[in-house]
């Protein structure tokens, strides 16, 4: 799977970017073995690592999710996110422009 996608990637000169975002769920020690494990790999094999574990941190976590049994992002998460990868984006601006 991800060996194929790094040399589609590395054929074609795209640069791949990987969004790795904070879960809905208090459980920081996964997220944190998740990160530790996962990152390393992934830039190792030159992706771009856009970190938003901490995205949902300072908001009512209970008021982002789609229902109790259902802890994706609502509405008001995804505009979250949206708003922490457009941060990201013009962060490494270099990235998206065009060649």
């Amino acid at each position: 799977g991800l060996q194929r996608i790094f040399k589609f990637c590395e054929e074609n000169g795209i640069q791949l970017v990987i969004v790795y975002i904070g879960v809905l769920l208090d459980d920081p020690d996964s997220a944190n073995r998740n990160r530790s494990i996962l990152f390393p790999y992934l830039r190792e094999h030159g992706f771009l690592v856009f970190d938003l574990n901490d995205v949902f941190e300072g908001h009512d976590k209970s008021k982002l999710i789609v229902a109790p049994w259902d802890l994706h992002p609502n509405e008001a998460g995804h505009a979250i996110l949206a708003d922490a990868v457009y941060q990201k984006m013009n962060e490494h601006r270099e990235v998206f422009q065009r060649k």
